[in-house]
Parts: structure tokens; sequence; C-alpha cells
């Protein structure tokens, strides 16, 4: 497959110590305001050292190819990683948009857990990894050790660069997602569905979207995200049906319940809780097959379909409410009980 991601990458203002609130400043605003672009240089130029505006341009050209933010020819707003990045504030997720755009950033992490090494060891290091990694000085190695210092991956003491425990976390966690996404077998690690939860909940304080943007997920990191909403969901709703009110369990003790997206996984429904809801086995059924539906008033509508086995049955659940979750931002979303209804054609009942 070809690699078309870039092979330097480019400062932002405030250097190693504010760069980061600088950038966290700036993503804000245009989340907040959707400048246009004059806007959004103009602002730039104002709160940080930045000395014009095509240099400006420049840098903001950089964020837009690591999918912080996304440029049109009179405006601007947050692109993917720019979205999560405001949402959970993790180096990981910073590592994860410059990766996606800039090569070389793993192939330092890994060499630095063999021993610490110089800027010239950095540059001589991608020369040799990297065909296209021209340098002659060591200036586009710099810029990605100021990255890995800025994200408290690296640090640098008297002109030599050191893993850091944190580094060395996320190398642990690259490898241990890379074998099983290998594999394709084995069970997610406790830690990976705990950053997955942290992830699922704070995201319950934006505005949902529809569907998730796959692209992001390793195999490795779907399986704890499956994982982990499916905890939440069945959590939320005290591992209770939303439609029966009923709660079995196996010999065992583990729930019959499950966690059902209201806008189907295979459409690439969100793995987010509002898209959520715990079912029992049978009414789980009737749900994804479109029996059943949800109002925005969160009453059941039963299809009419009296000639089929199963109607009669349905349909004495008519009209009546679900069991909601006792915290109020895990509720069905409007948006996905929408989609929902006009997938099983209920809005033309």
């Amino acid at each position: 497959m070809t690699d078309n991601r870039r092979m330097t990458a480019d400062r932002f203002y405030g250097g190693v110590s504010s760069r980061l609130q600088n950038l966290r400043s700036m993503l804000t605003y245009v989340r907040d305001e959707s400048p246009t672009r004059n806007e959004l240089n103009q602002w730039v130029i104002e709160n940080t050292r930045a000395g014009s505006s095509d240099a400006v341009s420049h840098h903001l050209t950089f964020l837009e190819s690591i999918r912080l933010i996304e440029l049109s020819d009179t405006g601007c707003e947050l692109n993917k990683y720019g979205q999560r990045w405001l949402e959970d504030q993790t180096p990981e997720t910073l590592y994860e948009a410059l990766s996606s755009g800039v090569k070389g950033f793993d192939t330092i992490l890994e060499a630095l857990q063999e021993g610490s090494m110089t800027d010239e060891d950095i540059m001589d290091l991608l020369v040799g990894e990297f065909d296209e990694a021209q340098m002659s000085k060591p200036g586009p190695a710099i810029r990605h050790r100021e990255w890995l210092q800025v994200l408290g991956f690296v640090e640098r003491e008297d002109g030599v660069n050191r893993l850091t425990p944190e580094g060395r976390e996320l190398l642990e966690a690259e490898t241990e997602t890379e074998s099983e996404a290998r594999h394709g077998t084995g069970e997610p690690t406790q830690g990976a569905v705990e950053t997955e939860r942290t992830r699922l909940e704070n995201a319950t304080d934006s505005e949902p979207q529809l569907i998730d943007d796959e692209e992001i997920y390793t195999e490795a990191r779907r399986r704890a995200r499956d994982t982990a909403f499916s905890e939440l969901v069945r959590q939320a709703y005290d591992t209770t049906c939303a439609i029966c009110g009923r709660s079995r369990e196996t010999p065992n003790g583990n729930p019959e319940v499950e966690a059902a997206h209201i806008y189907p996984k295979q459409e690439g429904g969100a793995d987010d809780v509002r898209n959520g809801i715990a079912l029992c086995k049978l009414h789980h059924w009737a749900f994804d097959t479109g029996w059943l539906a949800i109002s925005d008033e969160y009453e059941i509508l039963v299809k009419e379909a009296p000639a089929r086995n199963g109607y009669h049955e349905f349909k004495r659940l008519e009209d009546d409410k679900i069991t909601l979750p006792d915290e109020e931002q895990a509720e069905p979303h409007p948006m996905f009980l929408t989609e929902h209804r006009q997938r099983h054609g209920f809005n033309d009942d």
C-alpha cells in the first residue's frame, strides 16, 4: 500500500512549553466561532507570537494535513482528530493525528527504547529509514522530536533525548494492539477497555454523531470499544430490558440483556451510549427487525402487521414507555430514534 504521508512535521506557536495551550485555544475558537480563514489567521496573530499571515497559513495547512482542522476557501472547522482531542485531551489522540499525516514518529520512539539519542542521531535514523528523508541538517528531525516532547513521550537534557515512562507505555500499548490485530484473537486488555469507556463517557458532553469514523480504529481498539460500549449500556440500564423490564441471568450469573445499537452498527452507527439501549434477546431481535420502534417521547411503537405471527404479542406493548437510565446523559438521543424509525418505515405508518 502506498504511504502518502509527508516526511516533515511543522511546528505550532508557543514552543515546547506552551504549544499545547495555544493549539487547544485555537481549536476551541474554531469549534465555537466557525471563523473564516481570514478571521482565524487574525486570531492566531493576535493570540500567539505569529509574525505574518503567510506564516500562519503555512502552519494551518500542516494542521489540516494531520486532520485537526479542515480548511475551505472561506472557512475553517474541526476535523475528526481536532474534535476528539478537544473531547478527551489525551496525548495519544494528538500522537494518532501526527502519525496519520507524518512518517517517522513511531520509528523515533522505537529507537529511543533502545537508548538515548542526539538530534543528529535522529536525523541519521530517519535518513536511513526513509528514502525521501533528504536531510543534511537536523532541522526536520528536531521538529519531530519537539512534538514528541510536547506530548510528554520524550524528554531532553544536555542535548540528549530519552524516552519517558509515558513514551514506554505508549509503545507497549501499540505493540499489544498490533499483536492482537495480527492474530485476531484474544480479549482486549482491561486497560484498553477502560480507555474506551472514558472516551465514550466524555463523548456525551458533545452533540452525537450518527456514524463512527471507522478509519481511526485498529482491530484491537475496535474490540476494546465494542466491549466498553456494551458494558456502559448494560450498566446504564442496570442490566434490565428497557422494553419488558426483565432481568434474566444464566446459572453462572451472566446477564441475558444485550447492548443494542439504535442506529445499526452494520450501517456504521456510532458507539455512543445515546445510540444504545439494553434489550433482552427477544426484544433486541424485534427492535432490529422492525417490529418495534421508540418515539421521541420514549413510547413503544409496534409495526402494523396483524397477519404475521408475533404481532398480537408485540401489540400489547404499544404506547408503553420504555425504562430509561437513571443518568439523563445516557438516555436514547432523538437523532438515533428518528433514524431507526425512518429505517423501518414507522414515520410512514
